[in-house]
């Protein structure tokens, strides 16, 4: 808390000194007690959506896992891709434009983290808004690494035998990118919880 105002232009000695102590710890009291409520009326959706999150991540990993598997098992004497449906072309530019989405989402975060650092005394409220923004990375990447891995999943001869492994690894990236979402997220949860102990 800063107390330059005071400092710079003190007041005349008497009741108004009393009084106006008297009023900053007030609103001290008042701002903590609603970074309070905002931490318990926002916890239950948070900590829900990170065990989303979390579920969705090990599911991701397995089905990476499945199409790695998968690939090994092709021939390459046999294997041929086939030429694309417009069906197709539909669900790779879905996928394109979702992955989009994750580097404007982290961008947020980003911002929003390093607002909280440079403020010394970064409320609770500011962290609960960065474990929001990084939930929303967190959704965005997953959301854009289940729509990559399923366009794989239903158009098995849609790529050259070299692009499905390049496929799937930048899938496994962007679930990398869920998995740093989430330990953010839980980083400044966790901070906006300190901030009372």
């Amino acid at each position: 808390m800063s107390y330059s105002n005071t400092t710079q232009n003190p007041q005349p000695t008497g009741g108004s000194d009393e009084s106006d102590l008297s009023s900053r710890i007030s609103n001290v009291s008042i701002s903590s007690a609603q970074s309070a409520v905002q931490i318990i009326k926002e916890s239950p959706f948070i900590e829900r959506l990170m065990n989303m999150i979390s579920r969705d991540i090990d599911e991701l990993d397995n089905t990476a896992t499945d199409l790695r598997n998968w690939r090994k098992q092709l021939d390459p004497n046999t294997y041929k891709p086939v030429v694309w449906t417009h069906e197709m072309t539909c669900a790779y530019q879905q996928y394109k434009d979702l992955v989009g989405k994750i580097g404007r989402s982290h961008q947020e975060f980003l911002r929003c983290e390093r607002r909280t650092k440079e403020e010394k005394n970064a409320t609770p409220g500011q962290h609960i808004l960065c474990a929001k923004l990084a939930l929303q990375w967190g959704c965005d990447a997953l959301t854009a690494a289940d729509a990559r891995l399923e366009f794989l999943k239903i158009y098995r001869n849609a790529y050259k035998l070299d692009s499905i492994d390049n496929h799937i690894e930048t899938a496994q990236d962007v679930i990398t990118s869920g998995k740093k979402a989430l330990y953010n997220a839980k980083k400044c949860y966790d901070s906006a919880y300190n901030h009372f102990s």
